[in-house]
């Protein structure tokens, strides 16, 4: 005869060891690389690592020739051949392979990522190029924060210790005291070597790379030039800073005329889409995305401005760029 307790004790062993594996899966499915660490919160989640390096192995415990691995990309229009052209380049600031770009053809950078959205702007890369008489590349601009809804951000980061919206004062505590600083408007620009960290509203939103070397042959050719062509003399010097600040001054007015149409154009879309904007919702986001594209436009004229004459503007234009520019409020 059957022990009837001993049977249900055996059923009840046998049924614990059918479950016991699956629980302990399910308890630890959100933890792939066994490191304690959900993957939530986990920025390796398939290498072991520790809390403090936010789940990922410190540098000692990986190769030191070894490369991060890409991170993938939120914006689908990233292709495989953009993601191995900028494989070393995943940190704008430390990477020597986001420069490698410069020099380079207009021919040859679209050899890597193919014909620009227009000149020079790779909007899916977050990427702009800029050419000197169309001829090789001076200057890389990657895009942290968009500045119009074209551009998706760049892939990458600007640094290993800073992320995108980092403050000036948070990366110079990272990387020191600047080469030079400079400040107009809204914006901030910290110059380190070849690379400028520029910030909005005191929010890192790009970072430039430039060739100041070619920049600088190319500006003792012309002043080359113009000794060949005339004797320098005080007062020639007189007379180019003559010109240019009368250039400067053609420049200030022509910017403020076209802030003045992009302020009349935010004003008409306000005016005309007053029906879409009451409805709300839907109708009222595409009505704020027009209004931000033409803020972005005039931010970038000022942007452009600023850059040209950067260190010669008179605090007067400044004071007259910041009386004019009041961009549209939201709807």
């Amino acid at each position: 005869m059957f022990n009837k307790t001993k049977i249900i004790s055996t059923f009840l062993f046998l049924l614990i060891l059918t479950f016991l594996p699956s629980v302990y899966l399910a308890q630890n499915s959100d933890d792939n690389d066994g490191d304690g660490i959900k993957n939530s919160e986990d920025a390796c989640p398939f290498e072991k690592g520790s809390l403090a390096n936010k789940g990922c192995p410190s540098k000692d415990e990986s190769s030191p020739a070894s490369k991060p691995a890409i991170t993938k990309n939120e914006n689908p229009l990233l292709t495989d051949s953009d993601t191995k052209a900028l494989a070393d380049c995943q940190y704008v600031f430390e990477d020597a392979g986001c420069a490698k770009f410069v020099g380079k053809t207009l021919s040859e950078i679209q050899a890597y990522f193919g014909k620009s959205d227009s000149y020079g702007d790779y909007y899916r890369l977050g990427i702009h190029f800029w050419y000197y008489n169309d001829y090789k590349l001076e200057e890389i601009t990657f895009q942290g924060i968009a500045p119009s809804d074209e551009y998706s951000p760049f892939f990458g980061k600007p640094g290993k210790k800073v992320d995108w919206s980092a403050t000036a004062e948070e990366t110079i505590a990272q990387y020191g005291t600047p080469d030079n600083q400079s400040e107009l408007y809204d914006y901030t620009y910290l110059k380190y070597g070849n690379r400028v960290f520029n910030f909005k509203f005191n929010k890192l939103v790009s970072i430039v790379i430039k060739d100041f070397a070619a920049k600088g042959a190319r500006e003792n050719a012309k002043v080359s030039n113009y000794k060949q062509a005339s004797t320098p003399t005080q007062e020639n010097d007189k007379e180019n800073a003559k010109r240019l600040a009368e250039q400067m001054e053609s420049d200030y007015n022509d910017l403020l005329e076209q802030l003045e149409a992009k302020l009349r154009e935010g004003e008409r879309i306000v005016n005309s889409e007053r029906l879409a904007i009451a409805a709300g919702g839907m109708f009222k986001n595409a009505v704020q995305k027009k209004i931000n594209k033409v803020t972005a436009a005039g931010d970038s004229l000022i942007d452009q401005f600023s850059k040209k004459y950067q260190g010669k503007i008179p605090m007067w234009m400044v004071k007259g760029i910041q009386a004019k520019w009041r961009p549209v409020q939201n709807p």
